[in-house]
């Protein structure tokens, strides 16, 4: 995916995961669902901590992570297009950025 092509959104318009495109639970493979949950996984590390755009379109991801279809799997491609174009942007941590004056709030 490091040759992917960048995508300006984190998921296409009006996106709703079904069920209904998962397959039958006799006919999973089991490295495919792995793979999803890997992936699925670092999503959700990097939304708590620092791509927080992306929360929306890995939760709806989430929702499928035993049992994923084409459709979540191509879903969750897009998200690491989206995320190879938008490398440069996150929140960053600083120490000792913080203001003093809020530390004392409620004192």
């Amino acid at each position: 995916m490091s040759d992917c092509t960048p995508v300006d959104t984190p998921c296409e318009a009006n996106l709703h995961l079904a069920a209904s495109d998962s397959p039958p639970l006799d006919k999973r493979v089991a490295e495919v669902v792995r793979n999803y949950q890997q992936l699925i996984g670092a999503c959700m590390y990097l939304t708590c901590f620092t791509r927080g755009d992306c929360s929306v379109v890995v939760n709806q991801c989430a929702r499928f992570i035993s049992n994923p279809g084409p459709t979540n799997i191509a879903a969750a491609k897009r998200i690491l297009r989206y995320l190879a174009g938008t490398q440069s942007l996150g929140i960053t941590y600083k120490r000792g950025a913080m203001d003093p004056r809020l530390l004392s709030v409620g004192v």
